[in-house]
């Protein structure tokens, strides 16, 4: 999660609303009605799949296809080195590892190539390079417009496409691949997060678990998937296996963590 662009950008948009709400005031001669529209709502989309509660957004899948054998074989896991002797293949939300708690929902020791897919119907936010990682992060725009509350996939590489501010995608549909995790090792790892206002009309952050947030409607099934995913990972008998608690409970420890 890059810091730095989030704080960048809560200011850039207050300054929008700012001027907005100048603009508006004047047009309507004074203090009456009218409504500020948000400087890049003039980026339409045409969702029909993806369904919200209160503004809130719903994740149609996750970022990668747990269904298609996604992780690396078997053959090529020594569940006594790092990072499968501290890490699961997925790792829990909330749940603290290394001495710091899980703000992301990160899928581990993926294949390099592994396809990466879009979360729900909207717009590119915003793609961020990172050299020192040989990777990007991206954020994506649900059509809240909101910088506070937004989802963002790191350690990918975009396709093309997806390089532009504004570019509409659909769920499911692919927007980038996995890269060899900090330009040299032999596996890939992303990270999914979602970030929200800590409390109404803050200006402060957290961090969400992104199953909280899934439509309804998929739950089951992505459920199904974790699981399936936690009992091959435990059949390695990894210092990292699931507890009963956690396959029981699932990959949320919390529902918020420190952003």
């Amino acid at each position: 999660m890059n810091r730095q662009y989030l704080g960048d950008t809560i200011m850039k948009h207050a300054k929008q609303l700012i001027i907005a709400l100048v603009l508006t005031t004047a047009a309507c001669g004074g203090g009456g009605g009218g409504t500020p529209t948000s400087p890049s709502s003039s980026t339409s989309t045409t969702s029909t799949t993806t369904t919200t509660t209160s503004g809130t957004m719903a994740i149609q899948n996750f970022a990668i296809d747990l269904s298609s054998s996604p992780f690396l074989p078997t053959s090529s896991i020594n569940v006594t080195n790092w990072p499968a002797r501290i890490y699961p293949l997925i790792h829990i939300f909330g749940k603290t590892y290394e001495g710091r708690p899980e703000a992301t929902l990160m899928f581990d020791l993926l294949k390099i190539g592994t396809p990466v897919y879009a979360p729900f119907d909207g717009t590119m936010q915003e793609v961020r390079d990172q050299p020192e990682t040989c990777d990007t992060e991206m954020y994506f725009n649900d059509g809240n417009n909101d910088p506070l509350n937004h989802m963002s996939y790191d350690h990918v590489r975009p396709l093309d496409k997806f390089r532009t501010r504004g570019t509409a995608f659909r769920a499911g549909e692919q927007v980038g691949t996995i890269v060899a995790w900090s330009c040299t090792e032999s596996f890939g790892r992303i990270e999914m997060m979602v970030v929200t206002q800590a409390s109404a009309g803050s200006s402060s952050i957290q961090a969400r678990c992104p199953m909280s947030l899934v439509d309804p409607s998929k739950k089951a099934g992505l459920t199904a998937l974790i699981t399936s995913v936690m009992d091959f990972w435990n059949t390695l008998r990894a210092d990292s296996a699931y507890t009963a608690s956690e396959r029981s409970n699932g990959i949320c420890a919390t529902e918020f963590a420190p952003a």
